[in-house]
């Protein structure tokens, strides 16, 4: 059996139009019919039984409701964006919703939700699918709202693989008449054409459009319940795991995950060479130079905390945003969070300088070596504020856009050039000791922070898919 909430309303009743199409017609209509004209809805439509939407509920919440379910699909709901009645709605849009759901997964049937574009809000967000936009939406009424809480819900009962929820914009199409102001533009405009000849066009409040200058896009029911019926057929989980015993090697996925992994290895096992390679420069030039050194490296590590923690984050957001292929999105998030690193840099650094001293006293090391400690603190907190973020928290964006090839040929020419080369020359031939390694670090910073900053602004990290 295949269940349609809704069913006599206008996607619903064209829902049970494709179910009937492909032979089926063993559904069960839940709407609430009331006195208006969408019963003329299903008068071609073939369907087993119609029930009440209270009653239904009541037939499930007491375990009376059918028992071998194929599939929910679930247009049941109050549409009207200018419904006031929030108690309803919660009601009505999200508790219901929520028992449809847990019923659907207890029967092991396919769930779609009609969720709505009204969740969207302004559109300041973006209209990624994507989780992160999901979960900053801002709807801008009490209708949009009531499904965004039921989306926010299936978000934290970790269901979000087991249904397929679906945001709809303006559709249009035969069974609407009955929807009043709720009928789409497309509609009300035929019906105005058709009586007057003209058509009344809305009043712009946005000074880049002209007043009737605004544009959408529409599409038709039709399409809504193919797309629909599609989903029907192919209810795939990416996590499902069978036929162990006949594992294959998928390397079309893990080609694309290696060119990722590798580089970034190599890059890190580089890095831990070139470190080695500088920490025998600093014990030439003496013990004082060797525990200073050790100091400095335990303070500066302090600073870099909150950064390195954005940084790790950063690689979760943008693998979002590029997995649901919204560039846009990806831009506005590094942003963001290169900001935030940027603020935690200022904020810890600026603290390090004014409590090194006091800090490097618990050492308990000789007035010089405290006098040169104190020196590399100073060194990496000044520096670091200005390039730190920019030479290790962005290149990980960049990596979690498929990108880690460029970051790789970025960091060990700069490490070996920087870092390293310049290390032996201002260190030993400048005679600057490990104050000149230091220099030479922050060099190697301000060559890696360049780079990176160029590629991330003209767009080298765009359409480099990776899975």
């Amino acid at each position: 059996m295949y269940i349609v909430t809704g069913g006599a309303g206008f996607i619903g009743s064209a829902m049970i139009w494709r179910l009937n199409e492909a032979g089926i017609d063993d559904i069960l209509v839940v709407d609430n019919l009331a006195p208006s004209e969408k019963w003329r809805n299903l008068v071609n439509r073939r369907y087993r039984d119609y029930v009440h939407r209270d009653e239904f509920r009541r037939m499930v919440l007491e375990g009376r409701a059918p028992q071998k379910v194929e599939a929910i699909i679930h247009m049941g709901a109050c549409s009207s964006t200018t419904e006031r009645n929030a108690d309803f709605l919660m009601d009505n849009n999200l508790h219901y919703s929520q028992m449809v759901c847990r019923y659907a997964l207890e029967q092991g049937a396919r769930l779609i939700n009609a969720s709505s574009a009204a969740t969207y809000g302004d559109g300041s967000h973006g209209f990624s699918h994507s989780l992160l936009t999901t979960l900053s939406l801002r709807p801008l009424n009490m209708y949009g709202y009531s499904k965004q809480m039921f989306d926010l819900w299936a978000y934290r009962e970790n269901l979000l693989k087991s249904i397929a929820s679906v945001k709809f914009f303006n559709v249009y199409g035969p069974n609407e008449y009955h929807k009043g102001e709720m009928k789409s533009v497309a509609c009300k405009a035929f019906t105005e054409l058709r009586e007057t000849g003209s058509l009344r066009l809305f009043k712009s409040d946005r000074p880049q459009y002209p007043d009737g200058g605004q544009m959408r896009d529409f599409v038709y029911v039709k399409d809504c319940v193919n797309f629909m019926f599609w989903l029907l057929e192919h209810p795939d989980n990416p996590l499902s795991i069978r036929g162990m015993l006949k594992f294959r090697p998928q390397w079309k996925m893990i080609r694309p995950i290696l060119l990722i992994g590798i580089p970034n290895g190599i890059e890190n096992g580089l890095f831990q060479v070139g470190k080695i390679l500088v920490a025998s420069l600093v014990s030439s030039f003496g013990t004082y130079a060797i525990t200073a050194n050790a100091v400095a490296n335990t303070l500066a590590g302090l600073e870099c905390v909150p950064s390195t923690a954005i940084g790790l984050a950063m690689i979760t957001v943008v693998g979002q945003c590029i997995g649901a292929g919204d560039d846009r999105q990806t831009a506005r998030y590094v942003k963001l969070m290169m900001l935030i690193s940027y603020g935690a840099m200022l904020a810890c650094n600026l603290l390090m300088i004014a409590l090194a001293s006091p800090l490097i006293g618990f050492y308990n090391t000789t007035e010089q070596t405290a006098k040169i400690a104190w020196q590399l603190v100073f060194i990496h907190s000044a520096m670091g504020i200005i390039f730190w973020p920019a030479s290790f928290t962005l290149p990980n964006a960049l990596r979690a856009a498929g990108d880690a090839r460029f970051t790789m040929i970025v960091s060990m020419v700069s490490m070996w050039a920087c870092r390293i080369g310049l290390s032996f020359l201002l260190g030993l031939t400048f005679h600057l000791g490990v104050q000149g390694v230091w220099l030479a670090m922050t060099i190697d910073w301000i060559f890696r922070a360049a780079l990176f900053i160029w590629r991330f602004v003209k767009g080298g990290w765009k359409g480099k898919k990776v899975v």
